[in-house]
């Protein structure tokens, strides 16, 4: 070759920077953000709700959830809170209705439902795993859609398989 490794040491020098880039845009999630605008963008996001029957103590939860997302001194005990969270995979099925509810301090959290009710999905989406078709979580003021890094730091999720790595010591698993 007339320039010898010259041209194999300008491409070592410069294609660390394209790696570096798609590297960053990765760990920010540029790509999946980008892949769910346009899905947005394609599909229909409204999820209509109107045909639900809800309990009064459904409908009153709901109610105050609403109105601590309007005014935090309603409850200040209420350290999470979900409003209108839903899920649709296309434009034509519904997997998660919207739900709105909120967790107050000392309280543990469980959801119950049947078998395809969407429980697991839920959860995909409040552990930010799934992004919501609809609504949002809040939690310590941080939310899933606009401050997802400073939201996850404060969430804790122990599902019902698979959640410890025998490999890892008690310590080790909780600062994961």
């Amino acid at each position: 070759h007339r320039f010898g490794l010259l041209l194999e040491l300008i491409y070592l020098s410069t294609v660390w920077i394209l790696y570096l880039v798609l590297l960053l845009m990765t760990d920010k999630n540029v790509f999946n953000n980008l892949y769910w605008r346009v899905k947005d963008m394609m599909m229909d996001t409204h999820i209509d709700d109107e045909d639900i029957t809800l309990g009064s103590d459904v409908r009153k939860e709901a109610e105050k959830t609403l109105s601590c997302t309007r005014n935090r001194s309603v409850d200040p005990k209420a350290v999470f809170l979900t409003v209108g969270l839903g899920k649709k995979f296309s434009s034509s099925s519904v997997i998660v209705r919207p739900m709105s509810f909120r967790v107050r301090k000392g309280e543990c959290f469980g959801l119950l439902g049947t078998n395809g009710a969407g429980k697991s999905t839920t959860f995909r989406m409040l552990t930010g795993e799934l992004r919501p078709t609809c609504g949002d979580a809040v939690n310590f003021n941080a939310t899933l859609t606009r401050n997802r890094t400073k939201y996850l730091k404060r969430i804790g999720y122990c599902p019902q398989m698979g959640a410890l790595n025998l490999a890892f010591t008690g310590e080790e698993t909780l600062r994961l």
